[in-house]
């Protein structure tokens, strides 16, 4: 009777080291996923910043490609004399209709 409650015993000590390296393993894991989780978070937030600083670029390059084509155009028609409808703001427009 002894002999098996030290066997009982020996294993029950086995089993709860193996429990403990496995909460500990797992805890080690989930805070490497964390640290995965977080990288990401901020990798995320950083790619949506710079996306969203591209799109406003974008959309200013594309009204400055808007008033240059207006500018050209406003030199042509003051080469050939004329004036532009864009040169002219809908006051004096009104006054000269």
């Amino acid at each position: 009777m002894d002999s098996i409650v030290k066997i009982n015993t020996a294993g029950i000590a086995n089993l709860s080291n193996i429990a403990k390296d496995i909460a500990i393993l797992s805890n080690k894991h989930y805070q490497q996923i964390n640290r995965y989780l977080m990288w990401l978070n901020v990798a995320l937030y950083s790619q949506n910043k710079v996306f969203t600083a591209i799109r406003e670029l974008e959309f200013a390059l594309l009204h400055l490609i808007q008033r240059v084509d207006e500018l050209f155009a406003a030199i042509q028609h003051a080469i050939q004399g004329k004036f532009s409808v864009n040169l002219i703001n809908s006051t004096i427009l009104h006054n000269i209709l």
